[in-house]
């Protein structure tokens, strides 16, 4: 993927909002469960 996003010169938002929209079953509920742990921890994800 990282060739992917250099190839497109695409800036970090953007690369997280693809790689998020392209993740899929547990990879992604995964990372919906470590988004929200850090949530509670009032930790920001960046």
């Amino acid at each position: 993927m990282n060739s992917y996003f250099r190839w497109y010169r695409m800036d970090d938002d953007l690369c997280v909002e693809y790689a998020e929209m392209r993740l899929g079953g547990k990879a992604k509920i995964f990372g919906e469960n470590e988004s929200y742990a850090a949530y509670r921890r009032g930790q920001l994800i960046t």
